[in-house]
């Protein structure tokens, strides 16, 4: 694949039209960054990260349990089958 062909992709129509909410994100960032002289200020950004830190944990964390589920679970199930549950040695 050439360059020339990831360019005319990025750019096609297409891509633009699936692209359309990052597009109109970007064109409200910069309207409001043209309109605030203290956007982009440096105590402003770590207000912004303190206020989304939370919700990124939450998010990288809900995104770790939910790939490795079927892994955790996979050995959960080997580990019960492999040692026993301890439930037949209760009767």
């Amino acid at each position: 694949m050439s360059s020339q062909t990831i360019v005319t992709h990025w750019f096609s129509n297409e891509w633009l039209l699936e692209q359309k909410f990052l597009i109109a994100l970007l064109v409200l960032i910069a309207v409001v960054s043209s309109m605030s002289p203290s956007f982009f200020t440096l105590n402003n950004l770590f207000n912004i990260l303190q206020q989304t830190s939370v919700n990124v944990i939450m998010a990288v964390g809900m995104t770790l349990v939910t790939h490795f589920r079927h892994r955790f679970v996979g050995w959960i199930v080997a580990g019960a089958d492999r040692y026993g549950d301890g439930l037949d040695q209760m009767q």
